[in-house]
C-alpha cells in the first residue's frame, strides 16, 4: 500500500495519503475544513473559555474508528491537517508497523496554531502507520 506514496513529500501524494486515512477512519470533513480549524489563531494568552469554540475542546468520537486507531497521542483531525499542511516534512520510515508489517510514515507533528497561542502547544516527531491506521510513536521536542 505505502509504495504508492514513494514521493510522499509532494502535495498530491500527501493529499491522497491523508484522504486514504480519513476514509479508513470514517472522517467525513474535507481536508480544507481540517486545515482551517488547524490554522485557527487566537490572541496570545486569550482565555479560550470566553470563546464559543466548543469544537476545540470536543473530543473526537473514536467509537467508529478501527480498534487500532482509538489509542492516540493527538486527535486524528489535527494529525491529518498537520500532515497535509506540512507535506514537505513527511518521509517514509524504514521501520515497519508492529501490527501489519507495512512501512510507516515519519514526520514532524505540530499541534494546531490555537494551542500555541493558548500556551499549550506541543511538537515533536510522530510515526504513524497509514495502513492500519495507527499512531505508533511520538517524541515531544517542544512545549509552549
Amino acid at each position: 500500500m505505502i509504495s504508492e506514496y514513494n514521493n510522499i513529500d509532494s502535495p498530491v501524494a500527501s493529499a491522497e495519503l491523508v484522504e486514504t486515512i480519513m476514509h479508513k477512519l470514517g472522517i467525513t470533513s474535507s481536508i480544507e475544513e481540517l486545515v482551517e480549524s488547524y490554522n485557527m489563531t487566537l490572541p496570545i494568552g486569550f482565555p479560550i473559555f470566553l470563546l464559543d469554540a466548543e469544537f476545540l475542546f470536543k473530543s473526537e468520537d473514536r467509537s467508529k474508528y478501527p480498534e487500532c486507531a482509538r489509542n492516540v497521542f493527538f486527535p486524528w483531525r489535527d494529525v491529518l491537517a498537520c500532515m497535509f499542511a506540512k507535506h514537505k516534512y513527511l518521509a517514509l520510515s524504514e521501520k515497519t508497523c508492529p501490527e501489519c508489517g507495512e512501512r510507516m510514515v515519519f514526520f514532524h507533528y505540530t499541534s494546531p496554531v490555537w494551542t500555541w497561542n493558548s500556551l499549550c502547544g506541543r511538537s515533536g516527531f510522530m510515526t504513524i502507520c497509514p495502513s492500519c491506521p495507527r499512531q505508533v510513536d511520538f517524541g515531544v521536542t517542544l512545549i509552549s
